[in-house]
């Protein structure tokens, strides 16, 4: 029983979701996991690099980030990493003209500072790329 266990986590961090209950059964071994933890002493953005753009965005270009939940609110951060391969859109568009089987590049954008943007909270990417 989950409220008898004593479970420790593999890497500091905060718990961002509970996958079992109090009264769940947890089994040794088990490739489910109790909880998802992250570490958000560094908070990063995903972004979906388009074909075209592609041969533009490098590691170290600056990028401002927006969202809807927080208008006229601008945020920093700098792209630490590129995907080694194209892979399927993470970005959900809201936008019917955009396809959603076109193939991206993934990139990853450490943000300065401690924003209040919070854990999966969908975002617009700028990268500077002059």
């Amino acid at each position: 029983m989950l409220e008898k266990s004593r479970i420790r986590a593999p890497v500091s961090g905060v718990v961002l979701q509970r996958e079992l209950r109090e009264g769940e059964t947890v089994v040794a071994l088990s490739p489910l996991p109790v909880a998802r933890i992250g570490d958000l002493s560094q908070r990063y953005v995903r972004a979906d690099i388009e074909l075209l753009d592609i041969g533009r965005v490098r590691v170290g270009q600056r990028a401002t980030i927006t969202s809807d939940a927080y208008p006229g609110r601008r945020y920093a951060g700098t792209v630490v990493q590129l995907g080694q391969r194209m892979g399927e859109r993470h970005s959900v568009s809201e936008d019917p003209a955009d396809k959603r089987d076109v193939k991206v590049l993934d990139a990853r954008i450490r943000l300065d500072g401690d924003p209040p943007l919070p854990v999966g909270l969908r975002v617009d990417v700028a990268i500077d790329a002059r």
